[in-house]
């Protein structure tokens, strides 16, 4: 029996967050992004209307300022995110205890054992957790239905906003062949040069036949980013610990933020560049998910395993 999950992407989360506190701001375009006066002036998020302008996630502020000049930028409150999430997450709970989060704003579901609770019906399941989040913290989810973990999360992307997507046996055809390649879970134009195939962009039957086990095998056993070293800032010569201030705090404390599109349970430090208790507690965390001596202070070993934790966008927008 073919395994139903469900596939939960939360619309322009951190945007949508945000104009829960200003509502008067829903039909205008919209951004979070960090602070322009510092090193972190990109787009982090934008809600719909922004998105209609062409402004894109990660994008410089003044690149998407020059594509809508009306945009109104706001700060990011992560905790608030944060708290969000665990709560979204609570009521994917309460439909099985098979919730796998993928970053702070997207979550799998699986129900297979757990459906005929609710009545056996994985679309109307999907519908009921839409209705529940819009009705209960004022946001929208798409949700992607399927049997497979990668078709469920290609089924959330599929249409958005709120809405749901079934993509299976009979139809998984029709929906993913036409599409970039680029769209399903971990696979890229490289996949074709890497399996000796055209390079296409485009999934057609001969590249799907060719990467369906690969892409499967791969949303099954997520890679793990702890040990691997990626290029990026040169660690300073020095140890960082408590009492240390400055720009290279600055750089932890964005690694450490990071860090939550990965392991979406870890809280959030504030960034002022200064190292205190919270940036000491989340450093300990990152040594023992890596395997190092915790001793919460940031040395070569650490500055070099929280580059690799850490996620280069803190939200996997749409």
């Amino acid at each position: 029996m073919d395994r139903i999950i469900l596939h939960c992407d939360c619309n322009c989360f951190y945007a949508s967050c945000e104009l829960l506190s200003h509502p008067d701001l829903r039909q205008l375009p919209v951004a979070v992004c960090g602070d322009p006066t510092e090193r972190h002036g990109i787009i982090l998020a934008k809600n719909e209307p922004a998105k209609r302008c062409g402004v894109k996630t990660a994008e410089t502020i003044w690149k998407a300022k020059q594509k809508c000049p009306g945009l109104i930028l706001l700060p990011p409150h992560h905790r608030l995110y944060a708290e969000y999430s665990k709560k979204i997450n609570a009521v994917y709970g309460e439909y099985t205890d098979l919730v796998e989060p993928f970053g702070i704003d997207e979550s799998w579901l699986d129900v297979t054992n757990s459906l005929h609770l609710f009545g056996g019906d994985a679309r109307a399941l999907a519908d009921t957790l839409r209705g529940r989040i819009k009705r209960e913290f004022g946001l929208t989810i798409s949700v992607g239905v399927s049997f497979n973990k990668v078709f469920a999360k290609l089924g959330s992307d599929y249409k958005k906003p709120d809405a749901t997507t079934v993509i299976a046996r009979d139809n998984w055809r029709d929906i993913v062949f036409p599409l970039p390649v680029g769209d399903l879970l971990f696979v890229g134009r490289s996949a074709q040069e890497l399996l000796g195939l055209p390079e296409t962009g485009i999934a057609d039957a001969d590249t799907w036949t060719a990467v369906e086990a690969l892409s499967l095998q791969l949303a099954a056993e997520m890679p793990n980013p702890d040990r691997s070293i990626g290029h990026g800032p040169v660690y300073p010569g020095r140890a960082i610990g408590a009492g240390s201030v400055g720009p290279d705090v600055a750089q932890v404390e964005t690694w450490l933020n990071g860090r939550s599109c990965l392991y979406c349970t870890e809280g959030y430090v504030t960034e002022n560049r200064c190292f205190g208790p919270e940036e000491t507690a989340a450093v300990r965390l990152a040594q023992q998910r890596a395997g190092l001596l915790v001793t919460g202070t940031v040395d070569r070993g650490t500055w070099a395993a929280l580059q690799a934790q850490s996620c280069p966008h803190c939200s996997k927008e749409e």
